[in-house]
């Protein structure tokens, strides 16, 4: 009981650090967004790192002599005078939802998701939510489900399985299960992908605008 106790004061301090830390921040006008309480907000800066960020794909040795780079060629022509000097996406009602991964490392597939889901909406003005579940049980070649991947991998499952399902048909469990291809009727396709070069803002805009 008392280790209960000791334990809900903990979160109870960390709670009140943070919403006071929040509110100093909202006071400033230097930024253009506001921060707010969450689920996380009875987490240290240390906890919420330690078991959301960090994830190396470098350990997995699959990756370690893996092409993750990839050209990133049809934009680079692009006069960046012509290009708008920002780009939110989310204005634009070209992007779906925020989602959570919970404890499973599959960040790998919400990104390619998410990358799939921007560009279904630009070129066809339909927005829909696209199964990451089915990333996470299905795309284990390369891949490690809850246990980290790379979209590169994520990118070349979906072209060469012919699409990816929507959300509804396969939700995201936070965790991986066993993947049934017979269940799935795929419903946006790729036909390729490319990378942005790390560290270029300027080949990030030219990318995303």
């Amino acid at each position: 009981m008392s280790s209960d106790f000791d334990e809900k004061q903990k979160r109870f301090k960390v709670f009140k650090d943070n919403a006071r830390a929040i509110h100093e921040f909202n006071k400033r006008k230097d930024v253009p967004y506001k921060l707010g309480l969450n689920k996380f907000a009875a987490m240290t800066n240390q906890e919420f790192r330690a078991a959301y960020i960090g994830f190396d794909i470098l350990r997995h040795r699959s990756f370690r002599d893996a092409r993750l780079g990839g050209v990133f060629s049809r934009y680079q022509s692009i006069n960046l005078n012509i290009l708008p000097s920002c780009v939110d996406w989310r204005q634009k009602g070209e992007v779906t939802a925020i989602k959570d991964r919970g404890n499973c490392w599959s960040c790998w597939a919400f990104s390619t998701v998410a990358a799939v889901e921007g560009i279904n909406q630009i070129k066809t003005k339909n927005l829909v939510s696209l199964s990451v579940q089915q990333l996470v049980d299905c795309n284990t070649k390369y891949n490690y489900g809850c246990r980290g991947g790379a979209m590169k991998f994520a990118f070349e499952f979906i072209k060469d399985n012919e699409g990816i399902t929507f959300e509804e048909r396969d939700p995201y469990t936070g965790k991986q299960g066993r993947c049934e291809p017979r269940e799935y009727k795929q419903v946006v396709v790729i036909d390729g992908y490319e990378n942005v070069p790390a560290n270029d803002e300027k080949s990030l805009l030219k990318a995303v605008a």
